[in-house]
């Protein structure tokens, strides 16, 4: 899609609109060939009739506070992205003067101007916790111990005699005053930006045109024009399973079945006859009278649920890859059917399913500054930045249709697991450690076992060894956890928004004969890591056996960042404690 300069007419670049979802949003830094900017707020891009509304997907309405998604990947071409020269603050990289005109490309110093020489962002903006970013106050900076002259001329300056490039040995000087030159080498000490400036915070949204600056008393923070940390995106995926196909109650799933025998007559009964007569139709189950009034209500209702949200849609899913166990999973954008579990591994693995087709709904709703999101928590959609400038009733999205495997551990063998002393003693105090590092960062204590650490691991093993044969990279692919009601299960997943996502690689690993040796291709590469024996040895100091060079994946590809993982849950040879869950 064309990104364009917000208060002009021409093209400056063109951005793919799944990197509008993630790391080129509304708020963050982007660099294009005219230089650094910022993307503007959504609402303040110019769309060409490409909103798309869900009527048939309940589950994205319900998840999306009743909003629609208006997918940008449906026809990128029609969407003009706009976006805002910052930091506004740029400098010459041959004489190092400085300038804050927006429109001025090149350097106008005449020992530059022949040469052509083009400005080049500052490296440093100051952000706040509560979304305000704006430039690092230079003129103020500059003028620490002299009053600000009427026309600041400022100048970049490197300390003569050194080849570093640190911000430290970097000074600031006017060269329209007798200010002394000023060093950066405080500007990240707490409190240096209030001691300047007099404020906390500068209160600024360059993203939203014609923004002004607000009250805030969050201190501002010095950061790097590049860190990851300023541009944190909220996005939140569904897929896109009818609500009714996936329902978390099984007297939902009967009623659906035969729903065609009574649909026309439902209304024309009382309360008493309907009571009586769905008895009759589902005589061939064991349903309590609380079962059949939940049943009423759900016809009462059109078949609609309530109290729709993350965690129940997760349910519901889950309930739809498991349903596959009596009969395949046939809609309109999602196909998928039970496979035989390999002969070796139906003590740890109780179910698969091969997903041939699904339909994946991915959202941005808001953004967070300089603190990651809870990503073991549900929150609601629009938690975090706002990314529109006025109240919109629609999200930002993308639709993504893939291939995926379904695995579900045998939930017996767990618990069987789960009991072991050693297993106790190792995980749980593993998992107390990550507890109390959840405090630290002001998050509250969350449920957690041995199981979220066993499948999380397996689920990165899994994601590695179909990464070697699938056709798909690692980054390619994605992992989906489910442990809702005692469960310990796994999608694993295509995870790009284009053709490759489709190429039947996944699926075909399906099948019986090659599932086994990709699950014990999976265990196999737990058992080495080119870190050892520092990675292994973490563990036995009673910290979690993963890193990069193991486990770690991509942050598309995994759910909680890279956290509760530790080899020895799958590999037998890695721990005398009989820690691990597979014993092949």
């Amino acid at each position: 899609m064309t990104v364009g300069d917000s208060k002009h007419s021409y093209q400056r670049g063109s951005i793919r609109a799944a990197q509008l979802l993630h790391h080129f949003g509304p708020g963050a830094i982007v660099d294009l060939p005219d230089g650094s900017f910022i993307t503007n707020a959504v609402d303040q891009w110019k769309f060409k009739h490409n909103q798309i509304r869900e009527e048939d997907h309940d589950a994205v309405m319900s998840a999306f506070n009743q909003k629609p998604i208006r997918l940008l990947n449906s026809n990128p071409e029609a969407i003009r992205t706009k976006v805002s020269r910052f930091p506004i603050w740029r400098f010459c990289p041959n004489c190092g003067s400085m300038t804050d005109q927006p429109r001025r490309t090149f350097c106008t110093n005449p020992k530059c101007e022949p040469l052509g020489v083009k400005y080049a962002p500052m490296r440093f903006v100051t952000v706040c916790r509560k979304g305000h970013i704006s430039d690092f106050p230079w003129v103020k900076w500059a003028h620490q111990e002299h009053n600000v002259c009427d026309k600041p001329r400022l100048r970049l300056m490197t300390d003569k005699g050194t080849l570093s490039s640190s911000y430290k040995t970097m000074r600031i000087i006017c060269s329209n005053c007798e200010a002394p030159p000023v060093s950066l080498a405080r500007i990240k000490e707490k409190g240096e930006l209030e001691r300047v400036t007099g404020k906390k915070c500068a209160g600024t949204k360059p993203w939203i045109l014609h923004h002004q600056a607000e009250t805030c008393d969050a201190e501002m923070t010095v950061a790097l024009r590049g860190e990851t940390k300023l541009h944190i995106p909220n996005v939140q995926s569904v897929i896109t399973l009818p609500l009714k196909t996936a329902s978390s109650e099984a007297i939902y799933q009967e009623i659906d079945k035969k729903y065609e025998l009574f649909k026309n007559t439902w209304s024309n009964f009382s309360s008493e006859q309907k009571m009586v007569m769905l008895k009759g139709l589902l005589s061939d189950g064991d349903w309590t009278e609380n079962d059949i009034q939940k049943g009423v209500h759900y016809l009462d209702s059109n078949r609609q649920l309530d109290d729709i949200s993350f965690g129940s849609i997760k349910q519901r899913e889950l309930s739809a890859w498991k349903h596959t166990k009596t009969a395949p999973l046939q809609e309109k954008d999602c196909q998928a059917e039970r496979v035989p579990v390999p002969e070796d591994w139906t003590d740890y693995i109780s179910h698969i399913t091969r997903v041939d087709l699904m339909r994946e709904v991915r959202a941005l709703t808001s953004f967070n500054r300089l603190k990651y999101a809870d990503s073991f928590v549900e929150r609601k959609a629009g938690d975090g930045v706002s990314i529109f400038k006025n109240h919109t009733n629609w999200y930002p999205g993308i639709e993504i249709f893939g291939e995926g495997i379904f695995i579900e551990l045998n939930p017996e063998m767990i618990e069987e697991w789960e009991s072991r002393d050693s297993v106790k003693r190792i995980f749980e105090s593993q998992l107390a450690r990550f507890q109390q590092k959840r405090l630290k960062r002001d998050q509250a204590e969350i449920e957690l076992y041995p199981r979220h650490i066993l499948l999380h691991t397996f689920a990165h093993a899994l994601i590695r060894a179909f990464a070697e044969t699938s056709g798909y990279s690692s980054t390619s692919l994605r992992e989906r956890l489910y442990f809702e009601n005692g469960a310990a299960s796994v999608l694993i997943h295509t995870a790009e928004g284009d053709s490759e996502s489709s190429l039947g690689g996944l699926i075909e690993l399906a099948k019986p004969e090659k599932m086994s040796l990709m699950l014990k291709r999976a265990i196999e590469l737990t058992e080495y890591c080119s870190s050892d024996p520092t990675c292994l040895e973490g563990g036995q100091d009673r910290k979690a056996a993963a890193c990069h060079c193991c486990l770690f994946l991509s942050e598309t590809s995994c759910e909680w960042n890279n956290e509760l993982l530790d080899r020895r849950t799958l590999h037998p040879k890695l721990s005398d404690d009989h820690l691990a869950f597979f014993n092949l």
